[in-house]
């Protein structure tokens, strides 16, 4: 039987080596491939061979570099508010008028009548056709109604909030291994065909800014819940060395749980429908 050629995308030594371990375990059906970075996984998915790929969600785009990937923290940040029940109106505000005004819209901070004033500014000077003046007075017309004014703030802090407070902790911290370049691997797979599964720690290590990420992927390439094995640990970002164990370190249960559904994905693709 040939092997299984697999893409292996991890950062972390210690999670390197557990996956060594069930990798060769498994020596006899797969032949494992390790990347440390996207560089050297984006070469390898484009090179041709690669029959599945397990990947990890943050880690360096180009290890030693310290690239910090500001685009993908943005792209990922609209999807910190998707959860909001006027997400729509306050998504197409945003776009229209600057995502400067995403977080006071969703808030309730705001002015509606200098918007209000703005848009009808752009549609007597012409530059905005009156059916789109109607979707954006309807659409903040839904979040006056729905009480998101400066006197109906309670002060309290959604978790949309915390999760584009996590992005920007990640986007500014200057470590190339909080980067969540998984995105580009997971496109990647996606676009060329190669099934995937996701093996991390995401929540117990990057916290809130884990679930826009995964939005974002979702939206990119249509993973699944069940092709995304999360440890279950409680470790969080600049931990003690017991609580990064809990969190962060994926042992070889996991990398084998990761490792059969792949397989099952790539043996029975239908049966994954």
């Amino acid at each position: 039987m040939k092997k299984l050629k697999l893409l292996v995308v991890e950062d972390r030594a210690a999670n390197l080596a557990h996956a060594r371990v069930v990798m060769a375990q498994h020596k006899e059906r797969v032949e494992a491939i390790f990347a440390e970075d996207f560089v050297t996984a984006e070469k390898q998915l484009r090179t041709g061979g690669i029959a599945g790929m397990l990947t990890d969600v943050f880690f360096p785009y180009a290890k030693g570099t310290g690239r910090i990937e500001t685009k993908l923290f943005e792209d990922a940040r609209p999807h910190c508010f998707s959860e909001n029940p006027d997400f729509a109106a306050v998504d197409l505000l945003a776009k229209s008028f600057g995502e400067e005004l995403r977080e006071p819209l969703a808030t309730g901070k705001f002015k509606a009548k200098e918007i209000e004033g703005v848009i009808y500014k752009m549609q007597d000077g012409g530059t905005l056709p009156i059916q789109d003046m109607l979707t954006l007075i309807t659409a903040l017309g839904k979040i006056k109604h729905r009480g998101m004014r400066d006197d109906g703030y309670d002060g309290s802090i959604p978790e949309w909030k915390r999760e584009s407070d996590s992005l920007d902790a990640d986007m500014k911290s200057g470590d190339e291994t909080r980067q969540p370049c998984g995105i580009l691997t997971m496109q990647i797979a996606h676009n060329i065909g190669i099934p995937f599964v996701v093996v991390s720690s995401l929540h117990a290590a990057h916290g809130s800014s884990a679930s826009p990420v995964m939005r974002l992927a979702k939206a990119l390439t249509g993973i699944r819940e069940r092709d995304i094995i999360e440890t279950q640990g409680y470790g969080c970002r600049g931990s003690t060395q017991e609580s990064e164990q809990q969190g962060h370190v994926k042992d070889e249960d996991v990398w084998l749980k990761a490792l059969v559904g792949l397989l099952e994905k790539i043996e029975k693709p239908d049966s994954t429908e």
